[in-house]
């Protein structure tokens, strides 16, 4: 069920990206981001199904904003000769951090809960964002 309701999240997150210039979508990044951060603490706080399923859905939303969003900045913004090589990154970044999240949350989660260690990325997201903010 959770799955489902981030899978479905993040399709109604793509079938509303709209076109917009790039000052608004390094903006938008940060804003989905956010609201990720938060979805991510509420789904780890859930004590219901439904709470923790509506929070799956918004992650699921808010992490294919910010992914579409910041792929639509780099192709706008990135030089032509550049921007096979900017992509690359980007799409190492996304594939990499997923892997090295989990490797962090399971050696932390070795040293305390489950819950603190999950708790932890969504926090160190939103004091980062309000840094860059």
């Amino acid at each position: 069920m959770l799955t489902g309701s981030a899978d479905a999240g993040a399709i109604g997150s793509g079938l509303t990206v709209g076109r917009h210039d790039a000052s608004r979508l390094l903006y938008g990044v940060l804003f989905w981001w956010g609201l990720g951060g938060l979805a991510a603490v509420v789904l780890t706080q859930a004590q219901g199904g439904l709470l923790a399923m509506a929070s799956a859905a918004v992650l699921g939303g808010t992490i294919t904003r910010g992914l579409v969003s910041t792929r639509a900045f780099i192709q706008l913004t990135t030089p032509d000769a550049l921007k096979g090589r900017a992509l690359s990154a980007h799409g190492l970044i996304v594939r990499g951090s997923p892997a090295l999240a989990a490797l962090a949350i399971g050696y932390a989660t070795d040293r305390f809960d489950l819950e603190r260690s999950v708790l932890f990325s969504p926090t160190l997201l939103l004091l980062a964002l309000f840094t860059l903010a």
